[in-house]
């Protein structure tokens, strides 16, 4: 473009130099030239139109990680919580499943105790009990059916009720516990996929965030080019307007000076 103005402006203010062949120039021209400059400040307008819009775009996207970062902030605190817990309860299962193995051998220790019993007891003519003993296939097999058994004595029936109780105490413990680590790995589970969604919403964002930005800086450098390109031309316009100017003065000039050597000629023929 500055070299189009370069040699446009030489080559009128050359045409504006050279006397009695200098025409004036064509005031379509330069309007035809102004014409094009409003086309380049129409699309100025247009680029910054468009810088505008992908500014808002620009100024969403970032408020949209902002919040987003936020809220991983509060899943990873939230998992690290979970964790911390989750940590804890297997600690806790771990020390009760010690004390209830330790309660296991007290009723299985009691179970042989018993037994015993019941084989002095066969050994003296009451041989259900040997019976049932010998068809019970477990420590659970051996109480229901024990419950049933009128000739057991006061002291073993409450054995029996406390092997039962503590027994069932301790299954009950142990489904408690698993049901509370189950649910706190079911939500470790929610938060991480939680997380790794919103992860990979933030990554796509910042992906599109990056690719505004290349937008933005090539309209601002779309925007600079067109502004150059609008002062060039408002220059070329100046130009040739001066060369125009110019050229009406040159034409004024020949024609006084034509006008005056006809009034000597005619002052001459006049004296002669």
């Amino acid at each position: 473009m500055k070299k189009r103005l370069l040699g446009l402006v030489c080559v009128l203010i050359a045409s504006a130099m050279v006397i009695g062949l200098a025409q004036p120039l064509k005031a379509t021209s330069i309007d035809e030239e102004k014409k094009k400059q409003q086309d380049m400040e129409n699309n100025l307008d247009d680029i910054q139109n468009t810088l505008d819009k992908l500014e808002t775009m620009k100024n969403d996207m970032n408020e949209y990680i902002k919040t987003m970062d936020s809220k991983l902030e509060e899943i990873t605190a939230k998992i690290v919580d979970l964790n911390d817990k989750a940590t804890a309860k297997q600690t806790e299962i771990d020390e009760i499943n010690v004390k209830l193995a330790a309660q296991e051998e007290d009723i299985q220790s009691q179970y042989e105790s018993m037994k015993l019993r019941i084989r002095f007891m066969y050994e003296n003519g009451q041989t259900q009990y040997m019976e049932m003993m010998l068809g019970s296939g477990s420590l659970g097999d051996f109480l229901n059916k024990a419950e049933y058994i009128s000739e057991l004595t006061t002291y073993d029936r409450n054995m029996l009720d406390k092997m039962r109780e503590t027994k069932k105490q301790i299954e009950e413990t142990k489904a408690s516990l698993q049901t509370e680590k189950d649910n706190l790995q079911t939500l470790l589970e929610e938060a991480s996929a939680e997380q790794d969604s919103m992860e990979k919403l933030v990554e796509a964002k910042r992906v599109q965030l990056a690719a505004t930005q290349q937008e933005i800086s090539d309209a601002e450098s779309e925007a600079e080019a067109m502004k150059a390109d609008i002062e060039d031309q408002k220059q070329l316009i100046a130009a040739m307007q001066e060369a125009e100017r110019k050229l009406k003065e040159e034409q004024e000039r020949k024609k006084r000076e034509e006008e005056e050597r006809r009034r000597q000629e005619e002052l001459n023929r006049q004296n002669n």
